[in-house]
């Protein structure tokens, strides 16, 4: 039989079988060992049992009977603790029913060695108290042969064996009493061996007695030693062997939480060991722990028997199914100590629980919204105030397609924006992502209102969500139906450009109880004008279309300056019916005007008649107020003259007189034509932001006071027959163009015409003629006077 590795305890644990009447002695070793196998330190159970085997115990009604074995122990130092006795019967027996063989009283004790007449006997009681009988014994009333009973060691009395030292094992059969009469129950009978020879594999040290001694009692001990006969005995020792201690073995996680386990070594390694954890890749589990690097755990042979701690942390993920169950393996390997390299340990056994239900996250439940308010687009959102949305997502991803319909805001003011059909659909891949409902309120003439938005989920391929019912969302609604007015513009503001128009509409905030005359103030003595549905700058609300907006259409006039003009238009409502909005006044609108004007000289007319040797007038202003004076000169025409006879004029304008006219006096020349003149006057402008602008010129007519008319002297000549005689002919005014003079009236008498300018009877003048009248005449030959 193996011997021990007995170098690895402080108290080896053993154990001493007795056969015949065969006892079993077994000792614990360190506290702590877990993991431990049974070995012989001796053995004589295979011996040849005696010839005359078989001794019987049985108390008569007048005494008790005792047995004993001696053993030593071995040569450990640090000595052994005593676990349990092993006695092994031949036979059992008891008298009658009902006794059973407890009321044989068998007692199981140890005892250190004594004297008696000069020879060795037990002595005193080693241990306290006797041992614990074994449960088995409890109801045996017939023969059981060849069994073995263990005796165990009360835990609150431990036995503790020195070594190098002899005990006895002692076994005491009382009487009993019936009645107060003694009366043997029955008795026990075991075999020996005629021999102390151990089997082989015995321990060193250990040996058995060389007989045993059995004592009848008759008022006291009498003790008889057994010639070469001794009680076949094994005696083994629990030796802690190479092992993992893992503690507990089983672990139930939530989702999301974590729990530990520990793990130690069962006794002491020659050489570093590694415990590598293995079955948690690819899993909803991860390890942790201060000694964990990895996967891996390291003992020493210092640190062997020091616990060490791996924390199991469940993941949280997206369904409600609990995770299959987790086998942490654990693999021991070592360069260093044989017997741990390749060991493999308990597993521990994980289950997650998932803390995960089917459900819907509506965010927030409570909506406090305003009526009038809408929802404006803006891309695949929508642009409300804040407050006016919330959101809904699924609590675990679902196995088909989720539908969430919202409902409880049919015939109520709420309105629904960003749902299709009321619904809201997920999926595996979005079930995660918070789609968004934006409610608002459609204007109406009621108080404030309460919408209560319930949701319940739908689905074909998840039982889970189908039915499902979530959280209602509060909705409530605040009326603005107080007395005001509302404007479709905010702030209000509006810009007009000069000689434009721009518009905004008007209506009533609530319902009036009689009709309702906004007047309109602010706009006198501007360039604004007020049109639309403006009648005489009042705006008019009935109850009946108190809600039906009104336009208001704001025209802006033209003005001489280049600075924007702001005009502010009150609103102020009457009513002789309605107190709430009678003298009721709203905020202003400012109107602003864009002015179009830019620097420019204004000259009025630009056109004028002038009557020869007669004046005429016209003026001369700028369009805009300068920063700095400036000049607009006027030169005088050929034919035309200004005021003074200047042949030009300076006006200066400056911040003060910029728009008064300045007056241009232009006086037309005398000439000897009869035709009309015409002169442009131009205009040059100098100084400020007027340098060189283009400015108009005035057309200047001049209205010619002369006739066309010829001038013939003499009108009556005499001439003499054979004679001649002259007069002249010239034009009172300058032709434009070359002008005939026809003579007749000679023909048929006696007269003929003569003269360097005559022709055909006829003189032309030209326009470089103006003003000389050609002195030629005619001769006649008659001596008649021609008229």
């Amino acid at each position: 039989m193996k011997r021990p590795s007995r170098h690895t305890l402080s108290r080896v644990a053993l154990a001493i079988a007795v056969l015949g009447a065969a006892a079993s002695l077994t000792l614990l070793g360190p506290a702590q060992a877990a993991s431990t196998v049974t070995e012989a330190l001796l053995s004589n159970t295979g011996q040849t049992q005696h010839a005359d085997s078989g001794a019987t115990m049985g108390p008569s009604n007048s005494h008790a009977e005792h047995a004993a074995q001696a053993f030593t122990t071995g040569t450990d130092t640090g000595g052994y603790e005593l676990s349990s006795i092993g006695i092994k019967f031949s036979e059992i027996s008891a008298t009658a029913a009902p006794d059973s063989f407890l009321d044989l009283d068998l007692k199981v004790s140890v005892h250190v060695g004594g004297r008696y007449n000069g020879a060795d006997i037990p002595g005193a009681r080693h241990c306290t108290g006797n041992l614990v009988n074994p449960d088995n014994l409890v109801n045996a009333v017939a023969t059981t042969p060849s069994a073995v009973y263990t005796f165990t060691v009360d835990p609150d009395n431990p036995c503790t064996l020195a070594a190098n030292s002899t005990y006895y094992i002692k076994v005491r059969l009382d009487q009993r009493l019936d009645n107060g009469v003694p009366k043997s129950r029955g008795s026990i009978v075991w075999d020996y061996t005629g021999s102390t020879t151990l089997d082989d594999g015995a321990a060193a040290g250990w040996s058995i007695g060389g007989g045993f001694f059995q004592s009848i009692i008759f008022g006291e001990i009498n003790w008889q030693s057994v010639s070469g006969k001794t009680l076949q005995v094994e005696i083994n020792t629990e030796v802690t062997v190479a092992g993992l201690i893992i503690d507990p073995t089983e672990l139930d996680i939530e989702e999301g939480d974590s729990a530990s386990y520990t793990v130690k070594l069962a006794a002491a390694p020659a050489g570093d060991v590694t415990v590598t954890i293995g079955g948690h890749d690819n899993t909803d589990a991860t390890l942790s722990g201060s000694g964990l690097t990895g996967s891996d755990l390291t003992f020493t042979t210092s640190n062997w028997n020091n616990l060490q701690t791996i924390t199991v942390t469940a993941a949280e993920d997206g369904d409600n199914d609990d995770e299959a169950a987790i086998d942490l393996t654990h693999t021991a390997s070592s360069t260093g100590d044989t017997n741990y390299d390749n060991l493999t340990g308990s597993t521990v056994t994980v289950t997650i629980e998932d803390d995960d239900e089917a459900g819907l996250i509506i965010e927030p439940t409570d909506l406090a919204i305003g009526e009038g308010v809408a929802a404006v687009p803006d891309g695949n959102n929508y642009l409300v105030p804040a407050g006016y949305t919330y959101t809904v997502k699924l609590a675990t991803e679902p196995d088909a397609d989720v539908d969430v319909e919202i409902t409880g805001h049919a015939s109520t003011s709420a309105v629904l924006t960003g749902v299709n059909n009321d619904t809201l659909t997920f999926t595996s891949s979005n079930w995660d992502m918070a789609q968004t409902v934006v409610v608002t309120a459609d204007e109406d003439d009621d108080d404030d209102e309460t919408v209560t938005l319930s949701h319940e989920a739908s689905s074909t391929g998840d039982n889970d969500y189908d039915g499902l019912a979530g959280s209602d969302v509060t909705v409530t609604i605040t009326d603005n139906d107080g007395a005001g007015l509302i404007f479709d513009i905010d702030p209000l503001e509006l810009t007009v450009d000069e000689e434009g128009s721009a518009s905004y509409t008007v209506r009533l905030a609530s319902k009036p109880e009689a009709t309702v005359s906004v007047v309109l103030t602010g706009q006198s003595g501007s360039d604004v004008s007020l049109t639309g549905d403006v009648q005489t700058n009042t705006l008019q609300f009935a109850p009946d279309d108190w809600n039906t907006p009104q336009t208001v259409t704001v025209d802006a006039g033209e003005d001489v300056g280049t600075t924007e003009d702001e005009v502010f238009l009150r609103y102020t409502a009457t009513s002789t019916g309605d107190t709430e909005y009678n003298n009721l006044t709203d905020d202003l609108v400012k109107v602003t005007i864009t002015d179009n004007d830019s620097p420019a000289v204004a000259i009025n007319p630009t056109a004028i008649d002038v009557d020869e040797g007669g004046s005429g007038r016209y003026t001369v202003q700028l369009v805009t107020q300068p920063s700095a004076n400036v000049t607009v000169t006027v030169p005088a025409n050929s034919g035309a003259s200004l005021s003074g006879g200047a042949l030009t004029r300076d006006l200066t304008f400056n911040s003060g007189n910029w728009n008064v006219p300045q007056t241009v006096t232009v006086t037309a020349h005398e000439d000897d034509d009869a035709r009309n003149g015409a002169v442009d006057i131009s205009h040059s402008s100098s100084g400020a932001d007027y340098v060189n602008l283009i400015i108009s010129d005035v057309g200047v007519t001049i209205l010619d006071d002369d006739e066309a008319e010829l001038v013939i002297d003499p009108t009556e000549i005499d001439v003499d027959e054979e004679g001649s005689a002259s007069y002249t002919v010239k034009l009172v005014t300058a032709p434009s163009v070359d002008v005939t003079v026809d003579i007749d009236g000679h023909v048929g008498t006696d007269a003929s015409l003569s003269g360097s300018n005559v022709s055909n009877d006829a003189l032309t003048f030209t326009p470089p003629e103006l003003g000389h009248a050609p002195d030629r005449h005619r001769r006649g030959c008659r001596r008649r006077r021609h008229r």
